[in-house]
């Protein structure tokens, strides 16, 4: 089998490839990010929308944490404390704000320590900013 490693037409295609997939895995992970951030969104919104139509407590909270982790063992992250975090967010970040490219960016752990840290919706957004501009800058 010949050897292509020396050619530099194969070399300028191997990168070429290289860069398509790396766009695109990229590409992948953020959308992947955001349906997360929407189905947190969404869920924080329905628990809070439902304790107001039926006057329910927190106790629904911790019930519903136990059967979904009952119903769904392999998924995680519906314990009591995030699905309290999840209705904060909801409560915190619009979900049009979702989709503006700095929140959209960031996992639900940084949202989860902007809203604990900051109380100022356009304070939390500025920083929400602050790592893509020092990741842009290769810092």
């Amino acid at each position: 089998m010949p050897s292509f490693s020396d050619d530099e037409s194969y070399q300028s295609l191997f990168q070429e490839i290289a860069q398509m997939i790396q766009a695109a895995q990229a590409k992948a992970v953020l959308s992947v990010n955001q349906e997360l951030l929407f189905l947190h969104w969404n869920i924080g919104h329905k628990i809070l929308e439902r304790q107001a139509q039926a006057n329910w407590g927190d106790k629904v909270v911790k019930q519903l944490s136990n059967d979904l982790q009952q119903q769904l063992p392999r998924s995680k992250g519906f314990s009591y404390r995030n699905l309290q975090y999840m209705k904060r967010f909801a409560v915190e970040v619009s979900r049009e704000a979702i989709v503006q490219v700095p929140l959209a960016q960031l996992s639900w752990y940084h949202h989860l320590t902007l809203i604990e840290k900051v109380s100022d919706p356009l304070l939390r957004l500025w920083y929400a900013q602050k790592p893509l501009k020092t990741a842009d800058r290769g810092i």
